[in-house]
């Protein structure tokens, strides 16, 4: 175990010092600032963060219309404020105003799986008595288990995978990793699975965090390995 701990070790330190592309810094350094940012502002902008987030290139794509709905929608700071938000404004308006995203019908996937996260969460809160909403999504947050995910109140919904659970999660605080292609592909290349488990082992093993190895190999595969 402690030589194939020691290669992991090393394959990641390569990875951490490798030189990305068109900046002044590395893997490591840009990965040790993206962990100390702050994602998002509050337990509301953690959805539209995961809802724009999947199937998209996150740089080019999601981030500019996270942006600009995190300039715009500031006053969101609910569930009940965003579900009103919702139900205001006809599915094609909210998708091209809130969103950024022009749809030429309606039932959009990423529309509907917005629609399903708000609602698995206002239930949530009732069923179990929380006080806040924010308080329903920390707790589901924190007992997710990926194992079961058929079973999971987010999980168990359209269009929703474990990328989509973990980019959720992560965005709530949660120390863990998301299977995107390029965690996978830095998994493989360092002679792992894709589990996100393999993940929090190496963190356990390691030391670093979970969040820290993500943005190490989501850099390194994407900004690297492609050269």
């Amino acid at each position: 175990m402690s030589k194939k701990l020691n290669l992991i070790m090393w394959q990641i330190e390569n990875m951490r010092d490798t030189a990305i592309a068109g900046k002044n810094e590395t893997i490591g350094e840009t990965a040790k600032k993206e962990i100390q940012e702050q994602w998002v502002n509050n337990h509301v902008e953690a959805i539209l963060n995961t809802v724009l987030a999947m199937r998209q290139r996150w740089k080019e794509t999601a981030e500019p219309r996270f942006t600009e709905y995190q300039q715009n929608y500031s006053h969101i700071k609910t569930l009940y404020d965003l579900d009103n938000l919702i139900k205001s404004i006809p599915e094609q308006e909210f998708c091209k105003k809130v969103l950024g995203i022009t749809i030429t019908k309606n039932n959009y996937w990423r529309y509907k799986m917005l629609n399903d996260i708000v609602k698995a969460f206002t239930e949530y809160q009732k069923e179990n008595g929380f006080n806040s909403d924010r308080e329903a999504m920390m707790d589901w947050a924190k007992k997710c288990n990926l194992s079961q995910l058929e079973e999971d109140i987010v999980g168990r919904l359209n269009n929703v995978g474990p990328a989509t659970v973990q980019n959720l999660r992560m965005c709530l605080g949660i120390d863990t990793v998301k299977p995107d292609v390029h965690i996978i592909n830095a998994l493989k290349k360092i002679g792992l699975g894709n589990e996100v488990e393999i993940c929090e082992l190496i963190s356990e093993l390691t030391g670093y965090k979970c969040i820290e190895l993500d943005q190490i190999f989501w850099h390194w595969d994407r900004d690297y390995n492609k050269k």
